[in-house]
């Protein structure tokens, strides 16, 4: 999205960096929206391949989940629907490789922000606490659009004032600087050194994950 809503109660931000000069179209996507009930939601996902088709990919999967969360529903139940949307869609318009990974949360704005998440095979998120310790959040599930019955994993976070939650696409987690790789342990670090608030952990992240891209093309 061109700018992302304001969620009461809660800060949000995101940033982004190319993997090269001059890729406009890709599978990497995220977006955040109102559901009912005072919900919100978020999504971030990484459709195969790149170029159109990858843009095609992306998009239904977007404008498909904003659709099936209309009514707040499971979000487990919402990524399993829009499995089988994945599987119907023509072949035509998205290209033969048509799966994606995806991790949805459904937010519920309070003194304390619950947070109920499905994922299909995405990185699994952060959760950064108000003291500065950071834990993995296991959520789990396979990709979405290859199978009829996708695992689906799920988990659910209570988010307390202070309390942030971190999530990154495959891209942050497989970056190399040489022959040394960012990793997973590379995402929790910078997040444990990032400011406390949801735009500095964002630039904090896209800060490192850059800085890593720079070592590799030097080396």
């Amino acid at each position: 999205p061109g700018r992302l809503p304001a969620v009461p109660g809660v800060e949000v931000s995101a940033a982004t960096r190319a993997a090269g000069a001059g890729l406009d179209l890709g599978g990497a996507f995220y977006d955040v929206w109102p559901t009912a009930r005072d919900r919100w939601a978020f999504a971030l996902g990484d459709a195969a391949g790149s170029g159109p088709e990858a843009a095609a990919l992306s998009a239904l999967v977007r404008f498909s989940l904003r659709s099936l969360t209309v009514d707040d529903g499971d979000p487990v139940e919402v990524l399993r629907r829009l499995n089988t949307s994945m599987l119907t869609a023509s072949t035509e318009e998205l290209g033969a490789e048509r799966f994606c990974t995806l991790l949805l949360g459904i937010l519920a704005p309070g003194e304390r922000v619950e947070v109920r998440l499905s994922s299909a095979g995405h990185p699994p998120p952060l959760l950064r606490r108000r003291d500065g310790s950071v834990e993995l959040v296991p959520v789990g599930g396979t990709v979405l659009g290859v199978l009829e019955e996708p695992e689906i994993g799920s988990a659910a976070v209570a988010l307390g004032a202070g309390d942030g939650l971190v999530v990154f696409t495959d891209g942050a987690v497989q970056a190399r600087a040489g022959d040394r790789p960012f990793g997973l342990e590379g995402v929790r670090a910078a997040v444990a050194a990032a400011p406390d608030d949801a735009r500095g952990t964002a630039a904090a992240l896209a800060s490192a994950w850059g800085r890593i891209r720079q070592i590799q093309a030097a080396a």
